[in-house]
């Protein structure tokens, strides 16, 4: 029991250490301009330009909830749409995708297209649920990382709809259901 203590003390030692140190470069960062640039959304600016991205692309998926606006028409709808839809001058003129794994994948496929996409994510992590061999422990905790970072990177861009990208995450994929092996 006394083990267990401290190795729970030490986990929150460790979350509180890491906190200092996240919030230590945040606070550092705060007066360096590339900081600056992710709390000026009325400049362009990256978070800006995704701002009015996102935008333009909810605006289609509510005009086409059920199929979505058809593969590879997000650049050709933004072109045409995008001022309308915002009111004012984009401050891109042109952009290839919605830099939003999901809103992506609503957009090319519709509406049966996202749903699929969510629940091959969700087997993948239930499939990674399932392991349980010693030796497959860090597959596991590999396989948790790299499909939650890029379930989180696909919140700003799309980690699915490039080709190179597509690749890894199918390889990802290939991974974690290879890693659960019924008894025969």
């Amino acid at each position: 029991k006394a083990k267990q203590i401290k190795k729970f003390f030490n986990k929150i030692l460790m979350a509180i250490l890491l906190i200092i140190i996240i919030g230590g470069g945040m606070a550092a960062s705060i007066n360096v301009e590339k900081f600056q640039n992710l709390i000026r959304f009325d400049e362009h600016t990256s978070v800006a330009t995704r701002l009015e991205i996102w935008q333009v692309g909810a605006q289609l998926i509510i005009e086409n909830p059920i199929f979505g606006i058809g593969l590879g028409q997000y650049q050709e709808n933004y072109n045409q749409r995008a001022e309308e839809i915002l009111g004012k001058e984009p401050l891109e003129k042109t952009r290839l995708h919605s830099h939003n794994v999901f809103m992506e994948t609503w957009l090319n496929a519709g509406v049966l297209g996202v749903v699929s996409f969510v629940w091959i994510i969700l087997l993948a992590y239930f499939q990674l649920l399932k392991v349980k061999k010693k030796e497959d422990r860090f597959l596991l905790y590999a396989g948790i990382a790299m499909l939650t970072y890029v379930v989180i990177h696909g919140l700003i861009d799309v980690t699915f709809w490039k080709n190179d990208l597509a690749l890894i995450f199918w390889l990802i994929m290939g991974v974690i259901f290879s890693l659960y092996k019924k008894d025969v």
